[in-house]
């Protein structure tokens, strides 16, 4: 490879990529996806971490890698898989909060009680009720 390559601290799945250029506009800041080669087969291609993995792990609009050892396929999959687990869980923790502000600005929408008149709870309704009679009890 005769580009020099720069180096980058963006993350784990950069560690299977050399960033060959980086498009920067004309106040000097970074624009756009830089332009990387593959450690492991130098394919040159323009992209951030989700195409580094659909060229690594099989992905739409790039081809997969034919050169990747086992073990760093697997390792990257089992960090991939975790990744998205999280971002699951940080999905859902935010939805959970958007629900709880939106119940605090109208009591009305999240019900404590249920009753044969009202609608049934979600299950989120149910746990924060849950949550709000022990925590009662404790009170006590």
């Amino acid at each position: 490879m005769s580009e020099p390559a720069l180096k980058t601290n963006k993350g784990p799945k950069w560690k299977h990529v050399v960033i060959v250029e980086q498009p920067v506009n004309v106040r000097g800041k970074n624009e756009g996806d830089p332009h990387v080669r593959c450690v492991y087969c130098d394919l040159a291609f323009r992209g951030g971490a989700t195409r580094i993995c659909n060229h690594l792990l099989g992905g739409i609009g790039i081809s997969l890698c034919p050169a990747i050892p086992a073990d760093a396929k697997a390792a990257l999959a089992e960090q991939h898989k975790i990744q998205e687990l999280e971002g699951t869980k940080k999905r859902r923790l935010i939805q959970i909060d958007q629900e709880l502000q939106r119940s605090n600005s109208d009591p009305s929408s999240f019900p404590l009680t249920a009753s044969s008149s009202q609608p049934r709870q979600s299950s989120l309704q149910a746990s924060f009720a849950k949550f709000c009679q022990v925590v009662s009890v404790m009170m006590v």
